[in-house]
């Protein structure tokens, strides 16, 4: 029993070095040079372009949702027709 409670306080103990407050290269909030910081840019669209993509945006969720709707019907209504011919 005494070696399953030190192991228990060494897995601790082990844990709570490898915080990242106390690693080195977390410290003080050091900059690792790896992360480029690039603004991002996006493209420039005038208005009525705006409009026209917004609305084919909204056309084609509505086909969407009318196409699961009825594909969710259809599996349902399989499903009652199963049911009640097994029944």
């Amino acid at each position: 029993m005494t070696g399953f409670v030190g192991h228990m306080k060494n897995c601790i103990k082990q844990n709570r070095s490898q915080l990242n407050s106390k690693n080195a290269k977390f410290r003080d909030n050091v900059d690792l040079g790896f992360i480029e910081r690039n603004e991002m840019q996006f493209k420039e669209v005038s208005e009525e372009k705006l409009k026209s993509i917004k609305e084919d945006i909204r056309i084609k969720a509505e086909m969407e949702q009318k196409r699961i709707l009825l594909i969710s019907l259809s599996i349902f209504l399989v499903l009652i027709i199963a049911c009640l011919y097994f029944l």
